[in-house]
């Protein structure tokens, strides 16, 4: 097989490239050899070819199997990609791609049909197909697939091979339904093997092999089989591809061809073998490091947005909008031709009132997204300096609005901005906004490197005509967030200058009212409630962007009173009641379940907010104290009663959203009478204890453990903190300590 090499990786074949700009949806030009077997291959984003303009700021580049796939075949075959990013088998029959499969395919032709993942999109009519129903069921996706694909190419008397979705892939190691391709009430993958049954086709079950495959890695091998938008593994794409990852999946196809009885397998090359990561991971060589140290966008540049804005305040959009040809060119604002309107809009009504506009909600005109790899923004806004607190809120009534993932709107406060640009970057935010709008959404959401969390469900997101507040209040680096009656905090340390405003993204119109900002929050806790001016005043919005309230916040933030010190049975503990909230990681805490060896124990305390330093217990004997131990705020604990991905957000099976593990080292030489108290430290260095429970001749076995969980029941905790048991697992049973808080003082 000819190969013609690319910066992304391999374009299959042919005297021209095939499909180059997947996205676009051009129409590949071919000249095919008479004396080879065509291979079409019909799919999405998984299996498209990308142009080398495609991707110019990621790490690793996406690139599609379809790209990769014609390296396992013989000279004999030549492959023609027709796939195409962001289709589904319904709504790739509207493009040329798939008028040119129509009028080309041939007695004699192969035709791989590889669709699913966004056959899944339940909220996108264009998209969308049932996975129950069988082929002749009108709206199904076997129907889709038959109709649309199968049926063509056996009247042409080529040879349909169907084809599972590639998997999502996991980074727990815990699979989800939707990684797996099980939504709406079906099986994706389960259809397309049943629809090859009944017909007798060829099925290469992607599915299986790539969930074995990564099983088989594990979670800290299979993130370099995916596309990384910067040089940390944390902007992992799970969803696309890279060129080891095409590589990798295009073999495992081409193997699976080779040992079944299709015509195809004659086409697969004899000495096949699986990629090596050394030769197969390409580093974008146009991929440029973001400066840490880079200055903020001055005034001026600000000011150089094809919105129009009074000042303070800004207008912009930015981020993954789909080109800069989307929003603007010579200068003003593109009129979508089908909408007959801008693609943005953002438009001052009055001194505290604002129209911000993405897209068309009435003819499914959609632009940018927020997603787990992808942020963009119309935005208006006011820069501030990050050391100076602040509120923000605002009326937000809905015009018009898409139900869409991917649609959002509300209050934000970012790092850094982009003027009137598209591209890939991550940004570091927080956002009093809806993310996976529709019935239920997850309100209120951060960005944190790099890391898109949510964990707060709502039951209800706003339709058009309705109304919500959003409010955020920041103070030092935490951020008190409300979204209508949801209100979550978070920390994201930010420096220089932040801007912070109000939002849409996709499809979504939204006007903001009564606008207001307060800039005189001096404390240093944002749960502490604050009065909100009606205005946003000159005088107030200048003080916002040149004063900084270093002293306020480090006073806030870092002050420790002698008496509560004094309260402590422990040794000086000045170090600890200093430090800033624990981080939080997304664990699998897998040593969790060893809650005692003799040697050591662990307890878990399910918590709502992250109002505390530390939670824990400190253990007396013979006068003397024990060490107090460590602990670590997760989001998840996979496998212990935790989904790690359920639509997008992290849950648990007590309700809450955080988990404090705290481990105590070493106590396999206590004995005697020992006492136990409960305590935590809060934000401002706090500390408070609970009653003493006294265990009698504590030998440091499980079954006093067991004891003094019963004894601790008692002691009343903040309503933020639940009891969770130890979690059992083969070398332990029953429960051994709950967590239990006292009321603050």
């Amino acid at each position: 097989m000819k190969r013609i090499s690319k910066l992304a990786g391999r374009v299959i074949g042919m005297t021209l490239a095939l499909c180059i700009g997947c996205v676009s949806g051009a129409v590949p030009q071919m000249t095919a050899a008479a004396d080879k077997t065509t291979v079409y291959i019909m799919g999405d984003s998984t299996g498209c070819d990308y142009s080398e303009s495609d991707d110019t700021t990621y790490y690793y580049k996406r690139v599609g199997f379809g790209t990769r796939f014609g390296d396992y075949l013989t000279d004999d075959a030549q492959v023609v990609n027709l796939a195409l990013s962001g289709r589904s088998s319904k709504s790739f029959t509207a493009e040329s791609n798939y008028t040119t499969y129509k009028n080309s395919v041939k007695a004699g032709d192969y035709v791989i049909i590889a669709f699913g993942h966004n056959d899944e999109k339940s909220d996108d009519t264009a998209r969308y197909t049932e996975p129950l129903g069988d082929k002749d069921t009108e709206g199904s996706f076997k129907n889709s697939l038959y109709a649309n694909y199968i049926k063509p190419a056996l009247d042409a008397g080529a040879t349909p091979v169907l084809a599972t979705p590639v998997v999502r892939r996991t980074a727990s190691g815990t699979w989800s339904a939707s990684q797996l391709h099980q939504a709406n009430g079906g099986d994706y993958a389960q259809a397309v093997r049943e629809l090859g049954t009944e017909l007798g086709l060829t099925v290469i079950d992607n599915t299986k092999m790539t969930k074995d495959l990564y099983d088989s890695l594990g979670v800290d091998e299979t993130v370099y089989l995916h596309a990384w938008l910067n040089n940390k593994p944390s902007s992992v794409d799970n969803t696309h591809l890279n060129n080891y990852g095409a590589a990798y999946v295009s073999y495992l196809m081409a193997n699976a061809l080779k040992s079944s009885s299709n015509g195809l397998a004659a086409y697969v090359k004899s000495d096949i073998s699986a990629p090596v990561k050394a030769n197969e991971l390409i580093v974008n060589p146009t991929y440029t490091e973001p400066d840490p140290d880079a200055a903020d966008l001055d005034e001026s540049e600000l000011a150089k947005s094809v919105f129009t804005a009074t000042r303070p305040w800004y207008a912009t959009a930015f981020g993954d909008i789909g080109g800069v040809s989307k929003l603007v060119k010579n200068g003003a604002l593109v009129v979508n031709t089908t909408s007959g309107k801008t693609n943005f809009e953002i438009t001052e009504l009055s001194e505290n009132s604002v129209r911000i506009r993405t897209g068309d909600a009435a003819t499914n005109q959609s632009f940018g997204k927020i997603a787990a790899t992808s942020d963009a923004f119309t935005l208006y806004y006011m820069p501030v300096d990050a050391a100076s607190n602040f509120e923000i809120s605002a009326d937000a009534t809905v015009n018009d609005v898409l139900i869409n993932n991917q649609v959002s709107f509300g209050a934000v406060c970012l790092d850094r901005v982009s003027v009137d640009d598209s591209n890939k970057n991550l940004y570091s935010y927080v956002a009093a906004g809806a993310l996976k709008y529709g019935d239920s959404a997850n309100v209120t959401f951060a960005r944190t490197d790099d890391v898109l969390a949510s964990n707060v469900t709502a039951a209800y997101t706003p339709a058009k005509g309705d109304t919500v507040k959003v409010r955020i209040v920041k103070a030092g680096d935490r951020f008190k967030v409300t979204y209508g009656d949801v209100t979550e905090t978070y920390t994201n340390k930010m420096s220089g200058t932040v801007y912070f405003g109000f939002y849409t993204t996709r499809n979504a119109d939204v006007t903001f009212s009564n606008i207001a900002f307060n800039n005189e929050i001096v404390e240093g806790d944002p749960d502490e409630e604050s009065t909100t001016s009606s205005e946003t005043t000159t005088d107030a919005t200048t003080e916002a962007t040149t004063e900084a309230t270093t002293e306020a916040t480090t006073e806030a933030t870092t002050e420790v009173t002698t008496e509560a010190t004094t309260e402590a049975t422990t040794e000086a503990t000045t170090e600890t009641v200093t430090e800033t909230s624990p981080e939080i990681v997304d664990d699998t805490v897998q040593q969790i379940g060893q809650s005692f060896d003799g040697t050591s124990y662990t307890y878990i305390a399910s918590i709502d907010s992250l109002n505390y330093k530390e939670v824990g217990f400190i253990f007396e004997y013979d006068g003397k104290t024990a060490v107090r131990g460590t602990n670590t705020v997760y989001t998840s604990v996979p496998g212990y009663g935790y989904d790690t991905e359920t639509d997008g957000k992290t849950t648990n099976s007590f309700g809450s959203k955080y988990v404090y593990a705290y481990t105590v080292e070493d106590i396999s030489g206590i004995s005697g009478k020992m006492t136990v108290k409960p305590y935590y430290i809060d934000l401002n260095g706090k500390f408070c204890e609970g009653s003493a429970s006294v265990v009698s001749d504590f030998d440091g076995d499980r079954a006093q453990l067991d004891n003094v969980q019963a004894q601790l029941r008692a002691v009343d905790m903040p309503a933020d903190i639940k009891e969770i048991p130890f979690i059992e697992d083969e070398t332990t049973s029953g429960n051994a300590f709950i967590t239990e808080i006292p009321e603050v003082a």
